[in-house]
C-alpha cells in the first residue's frame, strides 16, 4: 500500500537520520544524474553546476536544510575546478518498521541518552595566511553533528572528504559564526575537522588572530 503525503514527508526525514544513505562526490570532470525514480536531499554542495548553471554553493550542515533533487538533475563540475556534492538518496536509506513520524521522534528522543563529544582544531596567533589546522575522530564509525562553533578562524569544515558546516565570509576573514546542526556522518568518508587561519582584515597580509574551531557530536550505537 503507498503511504499517504503525511507518512511519506515523515518516512523521508527518518531516512535523512539514517548515515549510510549519504553519499560524498567530490572531484573535476564530475557529472552526475539523478536516476529515474528517485530523488536526492543534497545537504552540502560546493562548486558545482546544477543543470548547467552555476556555480552553486549549499553551505550549511543539516539534514533539516537539504535541497530537494529530482529524477533527471544533473549534477556538473568543471575540469578546472574541483566539486562535491554530499546527498542522501531516499531509495538507499532504510525504511522505518513503525509509524514513520513516531519513527522519526523515537531517533530524536534516543539522541538525549547519547553523550555529547566535542573536537577542536586551533590556529596559534601570527600563524601565516591560509595555515590549514587538522583535528582528528576518534575510533568510531557513524556519529551525528549537533553544532559547531568559529572564532577566530575563517571556516571549520570535516576533512577526509572536504565539506562545509555552515556559512563563512571569506578563506581568510576571521568570523565568530556558530550553528545548531543535526547531520549523520561516517568516519570512513569524514575523519575529523580542519580549521583555517584568519585575520580581522581579511586580507592577505594582516597577522592572524589565536582562533578555534569546534564541533559537538554524538556517536550513533549500532542497530541506529
Amino acid at each position: 500500500m503507498a503511504l499517504s503525503s503525511k507518512r511519506q514527508y515523515w518516512s523521508r526525514m527518518y531516512r535523512l537520520l539514517d548515515p549510510n544513505a549519504y553519499t560524498y562526490s567530490s572531484g573535476t570532470s564530475m557529472s552526475l544524474i539523478v536516476p529515474a525514480g528517485t530523488t536526492w536531499y543534497a545537504t552540502n554542495m560546493w562548486f558545482v553546476y546544477v543543470n548547467g548553471n552555476g556555480p552553486y554553493f549549499h553551505r550549511k550542515l543539516d539534514c533539516r536544510e537539504c535541497i530537494e533533487l529530482p529524477a533527471g538533475t544533473v549534477i556538473t563540475s568543471t575540469s578546472g575546478q574541483s566539486g562535491f556534492i554530499y546527498y542522501c538518496d531516499y531509495a538507499a536509506a532504510t525504511a522505518p518498521a513503525t509509524d514513520p513520524e513516531e519513527a522519526y521522534y523515537a531517533r530524536l528522543n534516543q539522541l538525549t541518552s547519547i553523550q555529547i563529544s566535542s573536537l577542536t582544531a586551533s590556529i596559534t596567533v601570527g600563524s601565516a595566511r591560509g595555515t590549514v589546522v587538522s583535528a582528528s575522530f576518534p575510533s568510531f564509525t557513524s556519529g551525528i553533528l549537533r553544532g559547531v562553533a568559529n572564532n577566530e578562524v575563517s571556516w571549520t569544515i570535516l576533512s577526509g572528504g572536504s565539506m562545509n558546516t555552515m556559512d563563512e565570509i571569506s578563506d581568510d576573514h576571521q568570523q565568530r559564526f556558530t550553528s545548531e546542526l543535526l547531520m549523520p556522518f561516517k568516519t570512513s568518508i569524514f575523519t575529523g575537522i580542519q580549521v583555517r587561519s584568519a585575520s580581522v582584515s581579511g586580507n592577505a597580509t594582516d597577522t592572524s588572530l589565536a582562533g578555534t574551531g569546534t564541533i559537538l557530536y554524538q556517536v550513533l550505537p549500532g542497530g541506529w
